[in-house]
């Protein structure tokens, strides 16, 4: 990637079969306080971007130079939550956002992010979130700091796949405001719970490091509410956590308690427990899933509060004290599998294997015009697909076409109409919250002339390389005008001189596609005897 501004702290995350998403920021300005703008892109096995354009995260700026590193988690469904603070509301005050960017790189929330506490007067410094695999909502935690920065505690807020506050418009009090300096360092979901490990300050340098289970309420799990990671008090930093494995975390941080910086370590157990696991037993299995249209690592396995994903062939361990357990696997594309009555035993491995199958629904394609009401199109031809399987047919009198029994998941389409052809691209979640698509033209009348034998644009949806080519009988003067979906002109262009045969014009040379909103939009081109148009897209 390059650009004329620099890119800086990437953060990868896998997505998909093969894919990853990376944050990055695009930073102007001097280093020591850029403009810093967030943004992301998917990226295929081969290192070539997924998405049109980069996700716009924010374009707020107001990030300081040392907020590098955000806390991100998967959605598991393709897209990713992202939280960070900026000073876009005081330039002395930090503010925390959120922001949910989906599988086809859209923001779901407002621009630039929910803003997860109206407690303006007060920093929300360091903001870490946690979504547990099988909760709608997402947690996030901060450090609440007043404005001098002598007061301390940790808030919390819920927020709601809408973007809604759950947690009042403050935010919930985790641990007081008090003169003793509390920072959280990681939080992760665990089950239903998040995990949060946080350092409690001794005096400006040194800490111990403590961890706490909160429950969807934000209320303290455990008995007692904390368990101790480390109470040597010395200087610790870089503290990073493993994945679950043996039913227990491991967390390893540079300490200087022995006057030189060594590395320690220390296990927690979703009980809050630390050290040695007790026996255990394995269960182990195959996860398949109708038509392979998934990704088994997507997965979500759980047994006794314990979660994890198989491998990418469908295979899972999970490390258990023995009992009695009901193990599930579940995918928001699938049907749930539950199965009872599993004993596990010490030393021993038991198998349970889940075939699961596709949700479906009737996948309603709605083609119409825009820009006159909503006008259905007759006879549009519509092509939908996914998982490598395709549906066409052509819209019935009321706009429709009805692709029936489909899978959930996520559908690309195109529909076009009249001669010469015109095409419309869509995309959507196909879910139990959603079974349509929508086609969205603009209604224009055209007096088609033979001036132009071919008119297209490549690449559309449109980026700034997108070029429009005319292959054009006669040497001509023209005029250009960029009609938005309302049918408005936003811009024109006049006196373009085109000679007879091809030509290439950059888009860019028509319009700045920086000014540009997301949606559909009309070039037509006219003189004094014709007109003729062609519809592009701006993701």
């Amino acid at each position: 990637m390059s650009s004329t501004n620099r890119y800086s702290w990437p953060q990868l995350m896998p997505v998909g079969e093969d894919d990853v998403l990376m944050k990055f920021y695009e930073d102007s300005g001097p280093a020591w306080a850029p403009t810093r703008h967030i943004l992301a892109q998917r990226f295929n096995s081969s290192g070539q971007p997924v998405w049109p354009a980069n996700a716009i995260i924010s374009n707020a700026g107001n990030i300081t130079a040392w907020t590098q590193i955000l806390s991100m988690q998967s959605d598991e469904n393709g897209g990713f939550y992202i939280v960070w603070p900026d000073y876009r509301i005081s330039g002395t005050i930090a503010s925390a956002w959120l922001q949910h960017i989906n599988a086809s790189g859209q923001p779901q929330f407002q621009a630039n992010g929910v803003k997860v506490s109206n407690n303006d007067g007060f920093n929300q410094f360091y903001p870490l979130l946690a979504k547990p695999a099988n909760d709608p909502n997402v947690y996030i935690y901060w450090n609440e700091v007043n404005g001098d920065q002598n007061i301390w505690g940790i808030y919390g807020q819920k927020i709601s796949p809408a973007g809604s506050l759950l947690w009042s418009n403050f935010g919930k009090e985790i641990y007081p405001l008090s003169s003793q300096a509390l920072l959280p360092l990681i939080t992760m979901p665990a089950e239903n719970d998040v995990i949060m490990i946080f350092e409690h300050y001794f005096n400006g340098v040194e800490t111990s490091y403590k961890a706490v289970r909160l429950n969807s309420d934000g209320e303290f799990v455990w008995e007692p509410t904390e368990t101790m990671i480390s109470s040597v008090q010395s200087t610790k930093i870089h503290p990073v956590m493993s994945d679950m494995k043996s039913n227990q975390w491991v967390f390893v941080w540079e300490d200087d308690r022995t006057g030189d910086v060594e590395l320690f370590a220390q296990n927690l157990q979703p009980n809050g427990e630390i050290g040695p696991v007790s026996g255990a037993g394995i269960l182990a299995g195959t996860v398949t899933i109708e038509g392979d249209m998934l990704d088994p690592s997507e997965i979500v396995i759980s047994a006794g509060g314990l979660e994890v994903n198989p491998l990418a062939d469908g295979t899972y361990t999970l490390d258990l004290e023995p009992g009695n357990y009901t193990v599930t696997a579940t995918h928001p594309y699938t049907a749930d599998q539950m199965v009872e009555n599993v004993i596990i035993e010490n030393g021993e491995t038991s198998t349970v294997d889940f075939n699961l199958m596709m949700l479906r629904t009737n996948l309603e394609c709605f083609v119409f015009y825009s820009n006159v009401g909503i006008m259905p199109i007759e006879n549009a031809t519509v092509t939908v697909s996914a998982y490598d399987i395709t549906y066409s047919g052509t819209t019935n009198f009321d706009g429709f076409f009805i692709a029936e029994n489909v899978p959930y998941g996520f559908y690309t389409g195109m529909a076009y109409i009249g001669n010469p052809q015109y095409t419309v691209y869509s995309d959507t979640i196909i879910d139990g919250a959603n079974n349509r698509l929508d086609f969205a033209f603009l209604h224009v009348s055209v007096n088609e002339n033979e001036a132009f034998s071919s008119i297209s644009i490549a690449p559309n949806p449109v980026n700034d390389q997108s070029n429009l080519i005319l292959n054009n009988s006669i040497k001509g003067t023209y005029n250009f005008e960029i009609l938005n979906s309302e049918g408005k002109i936003i811009n024109e262009k006049v006196a373009i001189v085109l000679d007879a045969g091809m030509n290439k014009i950059a888009l860019t040379d028509l319009f700045s596609m920086t000014e540009m909103k997301g949606g559909m939009y009309l070039i037509q081109i006219s003189d004094k005897h014709f007109s003729r148009t062609i519809r592009f897209i701006v993701n």
